[in-house]
């Protein structure tokens, strides 16, 4: 039987209900539904993401898995594109193609 602050356990170990209220603070967005049923279900939908995203840590942990803090660095630089500095109108590279259908 579950202790009533333990949501859930992930291999023997217990995950508090407070991490999880975390989790949907930050994963529920502001919907302010006042259907229960949709409420239900999505918060159904994220408990079952975030016991995924614990087998996986724990999976990743037993096999030696590690990421450096420049190899996180390096994935979201090349995830979010820079825009680049506008050049004024006028300038070859502003130019655009009036080649649309």
């Amino acid at each position: 039987m579950l202790d009533a602050q333990v949501i859930a356990t992930v291999g023997g170990d217990p995950l508090p209900l407070k991490a999880f209220e975390r989790y949907l603070a930050d994963n529920a967005g502001d919907s302010q539904d006042d259907d229960a049923e949709e409420t239900n279900a999505i918060e159904s939908r994220l408990l079952d993401q975030l016991l995924e995203e614990q087998l996986l840590l724990r999976a990743a942990k037993g096999l030696g898995v590690t990421v450096s803090e420049s190899e996180i660095d390096d994935y979201l630089r090349r995830r979010s594109p820079v825009r680049k500095a506008r050049r004024p109108f006028g300038t070859r590279s502003a130019r655009v193609s009036s080649s649309r259908r």
